[in-house]
């Protein structure tokens, strides 16, 4: 159970900082791109999945570490307040 909370709450602020990241970089973005006429919205949709897209690969980091850690070496991940 407390590692199954530490998950969510990890995973709701990985959500947030996401979404803020995302909106950060479009702004960005939008102001360094304004003369540009060509190519301009192929740039700004990569600038808005580029936090999504590194949050996906950080859980898939993430869960290859842990599966890892729990078959192959015999320990836990280090998270929660349950260990073996």
């Amino acid at each position: 159970m407390g590692l199954g909370i530490v998950l969510i709450f990890w995973m709701l602020l990985g959500g947030v900082l996401t979404v803020v990241a995302a909106a950060i970089l479009a702004a960005i973005t939008f102001l360094l791109t304004r003369g540009a006429s060509t190519g301009r919205r192929r740039v700004l949709l990569f600038a808005v999945a580029l936090p999504f897209l590194s949050a996906a690969w950080v859980g898939a980091i993430f869960g290859a570490f842990a599966l890892v850690n729990t078959l192959e070496r015999g320990r836990d991940i280090g998270i929660g307040d349950a260990w073996y």
